[in-house]
Formats: C-alpha cells, structure tokens, sequence
C-alpha cells in the first residue's frame, strides 16, 4: 500500500470514528408516572383500617430484605400491634373476631392445632366451628377465597396468635404438663428417660455405701480410713476428669471463619428463656433482647413463666411485648425444673435453630448470626453449638467467683 493509499485510509477511519452515533428511538415510558410495587394481598387491605400506606411500602422492602411475609416484618417493625392487625383482618373478611377466653372442641390438641394456627370450637349453635390465627398460607388461602366471594363465614372465627395459645395452654394444662414431664418416656422407652433411671438397682448400691460409711463410722480405727480413701478416690477422679477438660479448653484452635449469610438467607431463629421468680430482671432481660442484630420478623421468642409465679408473669405483661415475643405460661407439675419448662416451650418452637439463655444473660448483640452462620457451613451432623460465657459479676459473691473459675 502506498503512502497515499495509506493516508486517505486513516482519513476514512477517522470519519468513520466522527461520525454521530445513531438516534436512539424515543422512549416515552420514562414521561410517566413511576409505579410503585403492589402491596401484597396480606396488608393490601389495612389502609381502610387507618394504616398508613407508606408503613406498608416500608414493610414490604423490609420482608423482601429478609425474605419474610410482609405481615410479619409490618408487626416486627411495629408499625401495628398484633391485636391491630388481627382485628382489620377480621373485619376485611367479615368474620367474628374473638379476644377473650373461648372453649374449645374436645380434639384440639396441643402443639399440633396451636402450630397450624387453627383450633376448632367446641360446638353451638349459630357459632363458629373453628378458630383462626392464621398466617402464611392459610392467611393467603382466606384471602383469596374472600376476594372470590367463596367464604364461609359462618364456620370461622379471627383472634391472636397469642390469644389462640392461651385457650390452648388453659384448656390443655393437664396433658401438656404430663408430656413435657413424661413424653420422652413414653415415646421412647425408659432406656432414654431418666425418671425411672436406676431403680431398685441404684437404691440397693446406694444403700449398700450408706450401711458401709455408717458402719466404718461406728467401727472407728481402719475402716473409717478405708473408707475415706474410698471416698476420696472418687472426688479426686472428678476433679482430674474436670483439669484435663479445662486443659483441653485452652488449646489454641484454628478459627474456621464461616460464610456470613445475609438476612434473605437467614433462618427463622427460636430463643427460650425460662424464668422463675425474675420479675427484677425481666425489664433489663427484654432490653439486651432487643438489641440483638437479627431480623425482628425471624425472631420466635418465648419467655416461660411457672403458673404460679404470677409477679414475673405480671413484669412481663407491663413490658407490652411486640409480636415477635410469646409469653408461656407452664402449667402446674412435676418435677418444677427448668427442663421441664424448656419442653414446653419446645413443642411450640417455630424456628429451624433455637437458642437458650438464662433470665441474667446479656447476650452477645451478633451472636445469633454468627451461630446460624456456622450452623450453615458445619456438617449436616452438628446437633448443637456452644457460645462462650463471660462472667462478669464477680464481685456479687464467691460462688459466681468460683464459675468464673
């Protein structure tokens, strides 16, 4: 190619490169008025109730964040109570809505009817067969069978979650207390249940140590020195048993750094706090509560309460707890343990991951997301994490100095 030819080329390619871009065609959509998100069905029809639309539109960015039902991040974020929503709920589907102690049929049954959100009644005439508290699915089913003119509203009734468990728990108390004290014996075997542990076998060992202790005692001398170092072997055995697991505690670990998950992708967490006689620490409780970094619509929290230790229930109903808490209530029984009471609440868990602490803890503000987070990556085998305890009020005695310890 000659230098002409060459030139004019480059002359060709740098015209081509002035050359205007060609028209866009005129898109006229971006004139319009911008749409917003239609509410979905489930809140849709509170604006008629007095709730605010732009608390609604909050509330469903929130549950698309979280990947919640936009009910529940609308209660979450407190923008309506429990009773609230319930209440326009009921007067959008024309149904009764119920906010007071009713009797059940004599076949609802604890957890599974108080679980579905739906419990029948105990039949009369002209009144509801079935009491509802729905969400999910069943909310969406009602809804649309409103919207279709399909309802029968003479068979349903609207209350509370809360209110729904509390029939349950009153109208129930004899059988839930049997199984949370006998269930696992019953189910499984009294190979898995320690209320029946030992038996004659271990009061005949025991007694036989007895009758020699006594018997050494009386004897003086040689025996009582046997059977001190008898004793002594087994204190011993022990505390050594209890160095070498503190030994073990305080080896360096590689700390396996697992994925965070963001809050789409978290589950539903169960929190169970058991309280006895904790009516001074139920405000300073629900507080650290509060300030844990979870998404308030994926939190279940169940604060157990014995029947009888009505100041504690009464601290508690003063705190007015927003929906993500339940207050249970655990009917009379034996044995009056905290297990027990953690059975109880267990039935009616709703989360995939519980978590459980004490009337006193002060829990660790991220914790509940970093344990889901290594619950995710761990194997599908990890049955249980372990969170480390600090204790930190040394000064209120010797014995929190020796768990310190």
């Amino acid at each position: 190619m000659s230098l002409l030819d060459h030139s004019f080329g480059k002359r060709q390619a740098e015209g081509r490169r002035a050359q205007p871009a060609p028209r866009q065609p005129l898109d006229l959509r971006r004139f319009l008025p911008r749409r917003e998100p239609a509410l979905s069905p489930a809140i849709a029809f509170l604006p008629a109730y007095g709730i605010s639309p732009d608390k609604l539109m909050q509330a469903m960015a929130q549950a698309h964040q979280a990947a919640i039902r936009p009910e529940a991040a609308l209660m979450a974020a407190g923008f309506v109570s429990e009773k609230e929503y319930y209440r326009a709920l009921a007067r959008h589907l024309g149904l009764a809505f119920i906010d007071e102690p009713v009797e059940l049929a004599r076949e609802a049954s604890f957890p599974k009817h108080m679980l579905a959100c739906a419990a029948p009644l105990a039949e009369r005439p002209d009144e509801p067969l079935w009491l509802l508290a729905p969400h999910g699915q069943l909310l969406d089913d009602l809804l649309t069978l409103h919207r279709r003119g399909l309802l029968p509203r003479e068979r349903y009734a609207i209350t509370t979650p809360r209110q729904l468990a509390g029939n349950m728990f009153a109208q129930r108390a004899g059988k839930i207390a049997h199984a949370a004290s006998h269930d696992l014996q019953e189910r499984f075997g009294e190979e898995l249940s320690a209320v029946s542990a030992g038996g004659w076998a271990t009061l005949a060992v025991f007694g036989a140590l007895a009758a020699a202790t006594f018997a050494a005692w009386l004897s003086g001398g040689f025996a009582w020195l046997i059977a001190s170092f008898v004793f002594g072997l087994l204190m011993a055995g022990g505390i050594v048993v209890r160095l070498f697991a503190t030994a073990a505690s305080c080896e360096a670990r590689p700390e396996t750094e697992a994925p965070v998950l963001r809050d789409d992708e978290l589950p539903v967490y169960s929190i169970v706090v058991a309280l006895y006689r904790e009516a001074n620490v139920a405000a300073d409780l629900v507080a650290a509560l509060n300030r844990i970094d979870y998404p308030a619509g994926k939190l279940d929290i169940q604060l157990v309460v014995e029947a009888e230790d009505r100041a504690t229930l009464a601290a508690l109903e003063r705190l007015n707890l927003p929906a993500r808490y339940r207050i249970t209530v655990a009917p009379d029984g034996q044995p009056r343990t905290k297990p027990r009471a953690l059975n109880i609440a267990l039935a009616g868990a709703r989360g995939s991951l519980i978590c459980i602490f004490d009337a006193e803890d002060i829990p660790e503000t991220t914790q509940l997301r970093e344990a889901a987070s290594r619950f995710a990556a761990a194997p599908a085998n990890t049955a249980c994490l372990q969170g480390r305890l600090a204790i930190d009020n040394t000064g209120d005695g010797w014995l929190v100095r020796c768990f310190a310890i």
